[in-house]
């Protein structure tokens, strides 16, 4: 038998916090936007349908470094936005005008909110791992994004949500 204590372990972790939108009874989802540090194009993966990564991509222009949120964008299950793109993302209301901004370190992230089900709420998700890709055939130490400790090494990531 194998002590526990003196092998590396192997992880992803990441927040899944939600945030109401629409606030205030302030029109419907599709009248606000997302809000990036960044005023390049975002370009999402494509969840597939066994629920891992698929090689499909698509690809956000943003105005004014916004996008909006349309009724479809969720369609195919949450946005996974990898390779740093962007370290902050906001929620602007129908002004444009952002009432709440999530910063991270992590080097990817997902937007996401229930496709077809008008639920109000979008997730803004830093994640320091994810999903395999749907053509993955390693184990845990080959995996993309994947994070490994050694006994007594501590693992330290945060981020900030300012209202």
């Amino acid at each position: 038998v194998t002590n526990c204590d003196d092998r590396e372990m192997y992880f992803s972790i990441g927040g899944h916090p939600a945030f109401l939108c629409p606030i205030g009874g302030r029109g419907v989802q599709t009248d606000y936007k997302l809000a990036f540090d960044t005023d390049h194009t975002i370009t999402s993966g494509i969840i597939g349908d066994g629920g891992t990564l698929s090689e499909r991509t698509k690809t956000f222009a943003l105005t004014d470094a916004k996008m909006d949120i349309t009724a479809d964008l969720f369609d195919e299950d949450a946005l996974i936005i990898e390779h740093d793109q962007a370290h902050e993302v906001s929620l602007c209301d129908p002004d444009g005008v952002p009432y709440l901004t999530v910063r991270f370190d992590a080097p990817l992230f997902g937007v996401w909110s229930p496709a077809k089900k008008n639920a109000p709420f979008i997730c803004i998700a830093p994640w320091y791992g994810r999903c395999d890709r749907e053509t993955f055939t390693g184990d845990l130490s080959e995996r993309e994004y994947g994070n490994k400790l050694v006994p007594s090494e501590t693992f330290y990531a945060e981020y900030t949500i300012t209202v």
